[in-house]
C-alpha cells in the first residue's frame, strides 16, 4: 500500500528493485515543493523494510515494520530536515547542519540495522547544503555500508555537487494532472468543502503534499485568503497606500524565503487567472471562488498591463533570490504595477 500517489513510474522503479534485490545504495529524489518526496522516501522505507510475502502488495502497511516507519517510530529509518518538526520521535528531529551529518549521521550510517531488513537515511534540501555538509555526504556515497539505503530529496538537481549525483539513482517525481488530483481530493478529503475539489485542485498545481497541508491545516487557505485581498485591493490604492502595504509585507518576505515563495505564488495566481479571464478562458480560472473579484478588476486593465505586471513580479522573484533588499524591490514594484482606477 504505498501512500504516495500519481507517481506510477517512481514506485515501478522501487518495486522493481526489490522484486529483483537490486535496490541501490542511494537515490536521489527530486521535484517540486509539495510534490510528495517526503512521503515516497517514507514508502521507500517501508517497501524495503516490509516483512509480506506477497511482492505485489510492498508495502503492505499491516506488517510490524510498516506500522512502525508509519508511526515514525522505527529504529533504523532517520529523517533530517530543513527544520525543526513538532513531532515528538526522534526520527524527525534532527536538522540537516554540518554537526547532524558528522555527528549523527556518520555515526549511525555504519551500524548494522537494529530491527529491520536496512537503515535507511532520508536527507531533505540537499540543493541547499553548504560545500562542507555535501562532502561529508559524498563520503559516506563513496563508501556505502552494507543494508543501507540514502535517499537524498531536492527540489532540482542544478546545485547539487556532480560526484553526488553520479553517485545516486535518480528519481523525478512530477506533479499530477488536474483531474489525478481532483479525484485523489474526493477520495480522500471527502469532508472538505470549504473549497471546490476542482478549485483546490488547480491551485495545487499537482501537488498532493499541498493539497494535503491545505485540508489538514485550516490556516493555510486563510492565510492565502488574507493574502489575496491585500493583492485585490493593492490594484487600486493609491501610491501611499501601496507603500504603506509594501513595508508590511517585505517583513514577511525578509523572515522566511519558503513563505516568500509561497506568497509569491499567490500574487501570481491573480495575475494569471486575470489574463485568462481577459483572453476569454474563464473556465481555466485557478482561483474560482473570487473569480467575480476577478473579473470586475480586470475589466479595467488591459492585456498589455497584465502581461507586464506576471513579468514585473517574476523580476521581483528574481531580485528575493539574488538577495536585495526585500523593501527595496517591493517598492518599486508597488511603483510600477497599473492601477485599477
Amino acid at each position: 500500500m504505498w501512500i504516495t500517489k500519481g507517481q506510477d513510474r517512481a514506485i515501478r522503479i522501487i518495486k522493481s528493485a526489490i522484486e529483483t534485490d537490486r535496490v541501490s545504495h542511494a537515490y536521489l529524489v527530486s521535484g517540486p515543493e509539495h510534490v510528495g518526496k517526503t512521503t515516497f522516501a517514507f514508502d521507500m522505507a517501508r517497501a524495503v523494510n516490509c516483512q509480506s510475502d506477497d511482492e505485489e502488495s510492498v508495502p503492505c502497511g499491516d506488517c510490524r515494520q510498516c506500522k512502525r516507519i508509519l508511526s515514525f517510530v522505527h529504529t533504523d529509518v532517520f529523517f533530517y530536515g530543513v527544520q525543526p518538526t513538532k513531532s515528538n520521535s526522534d526520527v524527525l528531529s534532527q536538522m540537516v547542519t554540518i554537526d547532524s551529518l558528522r555527528d549523527d549521521f556518520i555515526s549511525q550510517v555504519h551500524k548494522k540495522p537494529f530491527e529491520g531488513k536496512a537503515r535507511v537515511f532520508i536527507i531533505s534540501a540537499v540543493e541547499k547544503m553548504r560545500s562542507e555538509q555535501a562532502n561529508v555526504i559524498l563520503k559516506t556515497l563513496e563508501e556505502p555500508p552494507d543494508d543501507t539505503v540514502i535517499i537524498l530529496l531536492s527540489e532540482q538537481i542544478d546545485g547539487i555537487i556532480e560526484t553526488i549525483v553520479s553517485r545516486c539513482q535518480s528519481i523525478t517525481l512530477d506533479p499530477v494532472s488536474n483531474d489525478l488530483a481532483e479525484k485523489y481530493i474526493e477520495e480522500y478529503w471527502p469532508g472538505f468543502e470549504t473549497y471546490s475539489s476542482t478549485e483546490l485542485a488547480r491551485l495545487s498545481k499537482g501537488r498532493i503534499g499541498w493539497i494535503n497541508n491545505a485540508v489538514s491545516d485550516e490556516t493555510v487557505m486563510v492565510s492565502r485568503g488574507e493574502l489575496l485581498n491585500i493583492y485585490e485591493a493593492m490594484v487600486g490604492n493609491s501610491i501611499d497606500e501601496r507603500l504603506d502595504v509594501s513595508s508590511k509585507l517585505s517583513d514577511r518576505f525578509r523572515k522566511s524565503h519558503n513563505s516568500g515563495k509561497e506568497e509569491l505564488d499567490v500574487w501570481m495566481t491573480l495575475w494569471r487567472d486575470m489574463l485568462l479571464i481577459k483572453s476569454g478562458r474563464v473556465n481555466e480560472v485557478a482561483n474560482i471562488s473570487r473569480r467575480e473579484i476577478l473579473e470586475r478588476i480586470s475589466a479595467k486593465l488591459s492585456v498589455v498591463e497584465i502581461t507586464d505586471s506576471i513579468k514585473l513580479i517574476s523580476i521581483f522573484a528574481t531580485h528575493l533570490n539574488q538577495n536585495i533588499s526585500p523593501r527595496l524591490a517591493l517598492d518599486n514594484l508597488m511603483l510600477k504595477l497599473p492601477q485599477s482606477l
